[in-house]
């Protein structure tokens, strides 16, 4: 009898264990039952803060198809300055940032004070950071974003100072989206190629369209830089709006943002090709529509959005 009842007591506690698994099992946070998948889903790169030798900060965003790290530029004269120094397209080990300075400079911004990622997952992985301010303007800070299998980042310019500086090593041939139809060609620096800030300045006569003119592509300007024979090289899509001022460089651009104006936000994409001058236009027009979609709508009749094919 007494085993009986033994056998009854341990039936009756497995049942109850039972129970409450099952009841524990339907009530999971479904961030929980989730995690495995989530878990692989997020290993499709990488996003870190390092520092090197010297011990200052720098950022690094990896994907299948491209690496980007902000390091440290140390000019023969002036201060140091943390900008893109490796945009390295994995299947060709191309650096396009290898240049004197690199990709995503400014002038009057130095180290990192600040870097931190602000997320990691499946969609995009992204870095905040804060540089010294080498003047009394506000200091500088971006949201860097990286994406699943794809070959390009976004910039968004949070804060900023005067100018932004793309340098690379990807080539020496311009590309600009509707350059046929522009009122100049491909002027050497100091020579504007767009002013819409200010006339009567080196070679602007009268300040040139708001709006961009045959430069405007679905109210953005893509621009970039291309190795003719390898068909290597790079794009930067900005907002026509943000871009008062672009000079072109050896093998680079100077964009001065919103210039003699109320600095704004604004996001940009700067991405790599291996398919030349075509690929430039063609992967800058898919961006700068993916842009707008991610872009707050506009007040209607803005000019500087209008759109020109």
């Amino acid at each position: 009898m007494k085993r009986l009842l033994r056998l009854v007591f341990v039936n009756l506690r497995a049942g109850w264990l039972l129970a409450a698994l099952c009841s524990a099992a339907l009530h999971l946070p479904r961030l929980a039952a989730a995690g495995p998948a989530e878990t692989a889903g997020k290993d499709w790169g990488r996003v870190a803060v390092e520092k090197n030798a010297q011990g200052l900060m720098e950022a690094v965003l990896e994907n299948s198809k491209i690496r980007v790290r902000y390091a440290l530029y140390t000019p023969y004269k002036g201060p140091q300055e943390i900008v893109i120094r490796e945009f390295l397209i994995k299947s060709l080990n191309k650096n396009l940032a290898k240049s004197k300075i690199g990709i995503d400079a400014a002038a009057w911004r130095g180290i990192l004070k600040e870097a931190v990622v602000v997320r990691d997952d499946a969609e995009r992985k992204t870095i905040r950071m804060v540089w010294q301010s080498l003047n009394e303007k506000p200091q500088p800070e971006e949201e860097v974003s990286i994406f699943p299998d794809s070959a390009f980042i976004e910039i968004r310019y949070i804060s900023f100072n005067v100018n932004s500086v793309d340098l690379s090593g990807g080539g020496s041939t311009y590309v600009v989206h509707g350059a046929d139809q522009w009122v100049r060609g491909y002027v050497p620096y100091p020579k504007h190629y767009y002013n819409r800030a200010e006339g009567h300045i080196e070679n602007i006569v009268e300040a040139d369209a708001a709006d961009g003119g045959p430069l405007n592509y679905h109210g953005n300007f893509i621009l970039g830089i291309c190795d003719e024979p390898s068909g290597t090289g790079w794009g930067r899509v900005m907002p026509v709006k943000a871009g008062a001022v672009i000079k072109l460089l050896v093998s680079g651009y100077e964009i001065f943002p919103w210039y003699r104006q109320k600095h704004q936000e604004f996001s940009a994409y700067i991405f790599a090709v291996t398919g030349g001058k075509a690929e430039v236009e063609s992967m800058g027009r898919e961006l700068a529509d993916r842009l707008n979609q991610e872009a707050a709508p506009s007040p209607a009749g803005d000019a500087l959005n209008h759109p020109r094919g």
